[in-house]
């Protein structure tokens, strides 16, 4: 039975204190100082360095934030992001400083970009990520077949440009507590889970590699239960290595649903313009609701994506 911090239902966290940082009315000015400074000096999101935004405010508030990543209960809400001052360019850049400060951000896609938009193009006609659309997200882990970099990101940075009339609410949730009810109510299922399943990657290859990656779904890493799931990864993942989910196999990947659909579990989080949501991608799992755009692009839900390695997966 794992205990601690890591450990918690959203009955345990009603205190927003306990897992935001405030970005304050005199720190949210230096901010758009120092961005503005460095435009002056011809940055751009390509250009810009991790020394850049190693200064306060910043570190300040990498260190409130990390301090919930690591230690904490997983995961930490900045709010007060003053991104209309900051402009796209401008929040783009304080977003990826920040992320910068907690470890080394990763590429994105076959690219290498630095930030990832997490907005709907289904109506443009393209095959598109789920998270191109604007449709439900289930239960996932990010990157949990370690696309582009070659390695599964420790942490996720969300922060919301814009939101959507109607839809888009996030949940999290934490995955140690989770492992504690399936260890408590089957542990049969929960040991099948620490075995190996496929997952697919057919939109996140490099070239030359495998169209799949397999991994269990929970495993201890220096000590640490750490979890990376998306079922449909799964079950696209065993079609393209040609290995049938056996009736054990999908009993498992059930329990372990009807546990993550335990509305009790998750926070409810409707996050707004200026909030960014840090979390660490071992210990926690996150979804999404649907959402409609509205008819203006101010209407149009957009949030800026970040991947962060850190030195030791915690």
């Amino acid at each position: 039975m794992i205990s601690g911090h890591s450990v918690w239902t959203a009955r345990d966290l009603s205190n927003l204190g306990s897992w935001s940082v405030e970005l304050t009315r005199p720190e949210a000015a230096e901010v758009v100082a120092l961005v503005a400074g460095l435009k002056a000096k011809g940055k751009t999101l390509d250009g810009v360095q991790r020394k850049d935004f190693a200064r306060p405010p910043c570190d300040r508030l990498a260190a409130d934030i990390y301090r919930q990543l690591v230690g904490g209960v997983g995961f930490a809400l900045l709010r007060g992001v003053p991104v209309k001052r900051l402009g796209l360019r401008g929040s783009a850049m304080f977003f990826w400083g920040l992320g910068s400060l907690l470890g080394r951000p990763l590429p994105q896609n076959a690219e290498g970009a630095r930030l990832y938009h997490v907005e709907d193009l289904r109506t443009r006609g393209k095959l598109v990520l789920s998270s191109k659309t604007n449709g439900p997200l289930p239960w996932h882990t990010d990157s949990g077949s370690g696309a582009f970099a070659g390695a599964v990101p420790d942490l996720l940075g969300l922060m919301a440009i814009r939101t959507a009339p109607r839809g888009g609410t996030s949940h999290i949730l934490s995955a140690h507590t989770v492992h504690n009810r399936l260890l408590r109510r089957y542990p049969r299922q929960l040991a099948r889970l620490y075995q190996r399943y496929y997952f697919d990657r057919t939109l996140q290859m490099q070239p030359g590699e495998d169209p799949f990656v397999s991994t269990p779904i929970f495993e201890r890493v220096n000590g640490v239960v750490c979890v990376r799931y998306n079922r449909q990864r799964v079950e696209r993942g065993h079609q393209m290595a040609g290995v049938a989910l056996g009736p054990s196999d999908q009993k498992a990947l059930d329990r372990m649903d009807e546990v993550l659909n335990d509305p009790e579990l998750s926070l409810e989080l409707d996050m707004e313009p200026g909030d960014a949501l840090f979390s660490n991608n071992w210990v926690t799992l996150h979804n999404r609701t649907a959402f409609i755009d509205g008819d203006t692009p101010q209407q149009t839900r957009l949030l800026y994506r970040l991947w962060i390695q850190m030195a030791q997966a915690q």
